[in-house]
C-alpha cells in the first residue's frame, strides 16, 4: 500500500494575485510578477523560465497584500526557493518559496 505524503504546510494558502518584486542576488536578476497563491509561510508565483531563481537559493521579496482595513500592506522579506514546477503557460515555470520568517498577513479565508 502506498502512503499519502504528509502535508508540510503550516499555514493555509489563499488563491490571491498580489504584486510581488523579486531580487535574486545570486543571479543578479530582479523582476515583478504576481502571486498565484500566498500564505503566511510562503508563496507560489510564475515567471519566464529563463528568469527563474535556482532551487534552494535565497531571494529577497517585496510584497503588497490586502490588509484587514482593505488597504494594501507592504512586506519585505527573504525566502528560500523550495521548488520549480512545470506550468501550463508556455515558457513559464512556477516558483514555490518559503519565507524565512512567517509574514503577519491578514488575509481572509
Amino acid at each position: 500500500m502506498t502512503e499519502t505524503p504528509q502535508e508540510r504546510r503550516h499555514f493555509p494558502r489563499h488563491n490571491v494575485a498580489c504584486p510581488i518584486k523579486i531580487l535574486d542576488r545570486s543571479g543578479g536578476v530582479s523582476f515583478e510578477t504576481k502571486t498565484a497563491n500566498l500564505s503566511r509561510g510562503g508563496a507560489l508565483f510564475y515567471v519566464a523560465a529563463n528568469r527563474a531563481p535556482k532551487a534552494n537559493s535565497t531571494i529577497e521579496i517585496g510584497l503588497s497584500a490586502p490588509g484587514a482595513d482593505g488597504k494594501m500592506d507592504q512586506f519585505c522579506c527573504q525566502a528560500v526557493v523550495i521548488r520549480l514546477q512545470e506550468s501550463q503557460m508556455p515558457g513559464q515555470v512556477g516558483v514555490a518559496v518559503a519565507f524565512t520568517c512567517p509574514l503577519p498577513l491578514k488575509l481572509k479565508s
